[in-house]
């Protein structure tokens, strides 16, 4: 199989220096890039904090200023929506048709984001009858999935009623420093209020920034959308969100604390992507991002419907930093179940094909504010699930794999046929004891019996990675 095995610390390290080293050139080339908007050859509409959603927008002299006033606007193909660097705009952006989203003027990436305001008032936070315990006295609509302090140097534990850890939702039971509750009946379209413990007093006054990620998807999109240049934060759902698209193009972005809130009433879970598509998908490409401290996954295409036609084509994840995330690049397909088809129904068509994960930095899977999960050990950088995936012509190469919380991949397949082409990829182990290599598998000769193995770092190692034959030209750094 022609892999390298590394378990001299001395070269180890020089490894790890490397990585580090073209991991921050990566984020810096990400972050200080220039604004791309040449595909618009229609109008171009200006947004910024000091606009005013009575202007049309159509130059910087005369901006637009909110959200709401872009969603409004009837966009056309060709059109370019910008919005200025170095401000934030709060409320969820409905993408329209062939349209490009982007940056201009100098600075930071502009922030967009589902957090209402910045709650770091002392007026706005009451203490209630319990110790420590303060509540935030503006109701907040929407499940609160995460609270993010000071820009990130400290975030909260969230707390769901009816969930083990906290069975009553009673205000004695948020335990512990900066653990949180939001009192809400439902996690979409309902105001409740947000209980905060905070041991150091007024959090108010404690804190610079407070931001409170709701269940929203921050980005919605529709058919040959280009996002450029923006930031994405703060947004308890999605960072951006479709469900059967052609022509997705996601690049230079910048997406960081997203997800956390409820999923539903009846599945008590949380959820939250940077990037994702629930269904179809072709000309889907995301390059050049930068991705970190998401609850869920950092980019997925996924699909388990149980019927219809579902297929997945021209699919590119290149050169993004994905770090401290559960799932660093997810994807799934079941295929459909014919005791789901109605009278008259057919089975659907379902594949994906030309799948190409390239020159992608990956970094401490399963660490950040998703390790509060309960399914904590399901966190990996590469999450293909037990599904079917059928797939061609699906390839993951010329990555690197910096360090897990528990396994590197979650890969398999019901025809081994299906299973992607892995090789010229840089893994680094991590030192912790729960880390493994992962699951692997696909149906055996048999197809009544599904075969998977989970690969450790142990002594046999080299011998059941070969078994598998998952990897080829690949380098091994072994911490363990």
């Amino acid at each position: 199989m022609n892999n390298k095995f590394i378990r001299c610390p001395e070269e180890a390290a020089k490894i790890k220096a490397e990585i580090d080293r073209r991991a921050e050139e990566l984020k810096k080339e990400i972050l200080e890039s220039e604004s791309d908007y040449k595909e618009a050859f229609g109008s171009i509409y200006y947004v910024s904090e000091s606009g005013d959603d009575a202007n049309d927008g159509l130059s910087p002299e005369k901006p637009i200023r909110n959200i709401e006033r872009v969603n409004a606007i009837e966009l056309c193909p060709g059109d370019a929506v910008l919005f200025k660097r170095g401000e934030t705009f709060r409320g969820g952006l409905v993408g329209r048709q062939g349209v490009v989203y982007s940056a201009y003027g100098k600075g930071k990436k502009p922030v967009l984001t589902t957090s209402p305001q910045n709650f770091a008032s002392p007026s706005l936070w009451e203490e209630t009858e319990v110790k420590n315990v303060y509540k935030l006295t503006t109701p907040i609509k929407h499940d609160a999935g995460l609270i993010v302090f000071d820009e990130g140097k400290a975030w909260t534990e969230k707390r769901i009623k009816g969930r083990p850890e906290f069975p009553e939702g009673g205000l004695e039971n948020l335990d512990c420093d900066l653990a949180m509750w939001h009192d809400v009946p439902h996690p979409l379209d309902h105001e409740g209020f947000v209980y905060l413990r905070c041991d150091k007093g007024n959090p108010g006054e404690i804190f610079n920034s407070i931001e409170i990620a709701r269940r929203k998807t921050i980005a919605a999109c529709a058919k040959d959308i280009t996002f450029d240049n923006l930031c994405f934060k703060y947004g308890g759902g999605h960072g951006i969100g479709a469900g059967t698209v052609e022509g997705l193009t996601v690049r230079y972005c910048e997406f960081g604390w997203i997800g956390g809130s409820w999923f539903r009433t009846d599945i008590l879970s949380r959820y939250g992507n940077a990037i994702e598509i629930y269904g179809g998908c072709r000309n889907y490409i995301c390059d050049h991002n930068y991705i970190y401290q998401i609850y869920d996954a950092g980019i997925t295409h996924q699909c388990k419907n149980p019927k219809g036609d579902v297929l997945m084509c021209d699919i590119k994840y290149t050169d993004n930093l994905i770090e401290d995330t559960t799932y660093s690049i997810e994807y799934f397909l079941s295929l459909a179940e014919p005791d789901k088809l109605e009278e008259g129904e057919k089975l659907g068509l379902r594949y994906m094909k030309n799948v190409e994960m390239c020159g992608n930095i990956l970094r401490r899977s399963g660490y950040g504010f998703g390790d509060q999960r309960p399914n904590k050990e399901h966190a990996a950088h590469i999450k293909g699930w037990n599904h079917d995936n059928p797939a061609m012509n699906y390839s993951i190469h010329d990555n690197i794999f910096d360090t897990t919380k528990y396994m590197q991949h979650h890969i398999g397949a019901t025809n081994h046929k299906w299973l992607p082409k892995m090789y010229n990829n840089i893994y680094v182990t991590g030192t912790d004891d729960r880390a493994n290599f992962g699951l692997f598998g696909d149906y055996s000769k048999n197809a009544s019996t599904r075969v998977y193995k989970k690969i450790e770092y142990n002594a046999d190692f080299e011998k059941e990675l070969s078994e598998i034959v998952c990897e080829e030209g690949s380098t091994f750094v072994l911490e363990k």
